[in-house]
């Protein structure tokens, strides 16, 4: 499998930047088959759609996949060049991607479809050109307000979400996967200053 940096940590918005590496190394946007390059992101959700966005309008890879809940097919979706498919159905895709980026939300309750994903992504690799991971800065815990680098400690406590995304990015890198540790992302209407505007304006009772 390529791997342009096996054990870095990346921004989100390096993500095309990754991707276009991928490519050059692995002939152009063609696999080692000659096939287009197919990309598929598990959880097409707020980010992941905004990844496939780009992926598709800049061309980086030939075609985009993503996966989604089987309700959500049943609604009208734009047509954004982008292949949606119910995620129980990715294991039928499986042998025709050559990219694949994680971003689905991580919980305890770990449903037996994602483990069967992940299981999928360390054993069944060899034809895979690139693995990406969207995790969180949540695995560095609480530094007392200090400053916080690529390098620091992880500080999760064992009880909490982000130490699955620990046990995931680990089991991961393992296969040369590349991991995108990311702030909390806000649309135009839910960030922080959204929320003191909304409270600040709120009629008195």
């Amino acid at each position: 499998m390529v791997n342009p940096r096996r054990h870095g940590y990346y921004c989100l918005f390096g993500l095309l930047y990754v991707l276009n590496v991928t490519r050059a190394l692995s002939g152009n946007n063609n696999n080692n088959n000659g096939d287009p390059s197919r990309l598929l992101i598990l959880g097409l959700g707020r980010v992941g759609l905004q990844c496939g966005l780009l992926a598709s309008q800049t061309g980086v890879v030939d075609h985009v996949l993503g996966t989604v809940r089987s309700e959500v097919l049943e609604k009208p979706h734009p047509r954004d060049g982008i292949e949606r498919t119910p995620f129980l159905e990715a294991k039928q895709h499986w042998d025709q991607v050559s990219h694949v980026l994680w971003t689905i939300p991580l919980v305890p309750e770990m449903d037996e479809s994602l483990q069967q994903v992940l299981d999928l992504l360390q054993t069944e690799n060899d034809h895979l050109q690139w693995i990406g991971m969207v995790s969180t800065t949540g695995v560095y815990g609480n530094h007392d307000g200090n400053w916080v680098t690529e390098d620091s400690a992880l500080l999760c406590t064992s009880d909490s979400n982000a130490s699955l995304y620990v046990q995931v990015e680990e089991m991961l890198g393992k296969v040369g996967g590349q991991i995108f540790r990311c702030a909390g992302i806000y649309d135009s209407t839910r960030s922080a200053l959204h929320t003191v505007y909304k409270t600040r304006t709120r009629p008195s009772q």
